[in-house]
């Protein structure tokens, strides 16, 4: 098929090849780069998951240790005064949206985002997917083990502007010592750890992505400053030296005219 082209097409065609290829590498490029940020993201969430685990554990095992000092040999009532007095103030998290919460058995004595709930069972409350989340927490909290438990769920989260709204969360809780039963737990909700997890994650694409825009303008620099002056000068040399040829062909067949 190729025989019968022109040599003008034959060299067209090995540009457009050219061309296509250097089409091909940036696409690869850009849908490279959706791969990598995708598998970044997940990398990302999983590293800051595990810190946050750590240091949910880390936080409430201390919490509930120096409580369970605090309240030692004190009544019932004046335990759970003096807890609620300990951790109903604080917050943490860039949204103020991270807190403390207690409980004795599977009753809230300490509920910040819902003091409605406070004094009422919560055996048989359940999240939207259908986790009885307080009783995960109970038993996990009074029979925490070494490595740590957590319980993933949904539950009410404080928003900047005063709403509350539902969102995923991860929990961890741990008995108060010197105590009947009482346990202490926080949480970090989800979307705050996926969010810091594409934070990080575009800042290693975006690094990313700069190398490989750089990349692509050294090659097409290279495709425009080398690639197709040469096509054309080695198209144009060719034509040049075909006419040449035909010129001399011709003024030795009217050479040979003139002698016959």
């Amino acid at each position: 098929m190729f025989k019968k082209l022109s040599l003008k097409m034959k060299i067209m065609v090995l540009f457009l090849g050219y061309c296509l290829a250097l089409v091909v590498l940036i696409l690869s490029g850009v849908w490279s780069e959706r791969e990598v940020r995708m598998d970044i993201e997940e990398r990302m969430d999983t590293i800051i998951r595990s810190q946050i685990e750590l240091k949910l554990k880390l936080t409430t095992d201390s919490l509930a240790n120096s409580l369970g000092m605090i309240v030692k040999g004190l009544s019932e009532d004046i335990q759970i005064m003096m807890i609620d007095r300990a951790i109903s103030k604080i917050r943490f998290e860039d949204d103020n949206s991270g807190y403390f919460f207690a409980y004795k058995d599977y009753t809230p004595i300490v509920l910040p985002v819902r003091p409605d709930l406070v004094g009422k069972s919560l055996y048989d409350v359940k999240d939207a997917q259908g986790v009885f989340y307080v009783r995960e927490l109970k038993d996990t909290g009074l029979n925490q083990s070494k490595e740590g438990k957590f319980v993933y769920y949904v539950f009410s989260k404080p928003s900047p502007n005063g709403t509350i709204i539902d969102a995923p969360k991860v929990a961890y809780a741990q008995k108060i010592p010197n105590t009947n039963n009482l346990w202490i737990g926080t949480g970090v909700y989800i979307d705050n750890v996926e969010n810091e997890a594409k934070t990080y994650s575009d800042i290693f694409v975006s690094a990313i992505a700069k190398n490989f825009l750089l990349a692509g303008l050294i090659v097409c620099g290279i495709f425009i400053v080398f690639i197709i002056p040469l096509v054309w000068s080695f198209y144009s040399d060719i034509v040049k030296s075909v006419r040449i040829l035909q010129g001399n062909i011709v003024s030795f067949f009217e050479y040979l005219n003139y002698k016959v």
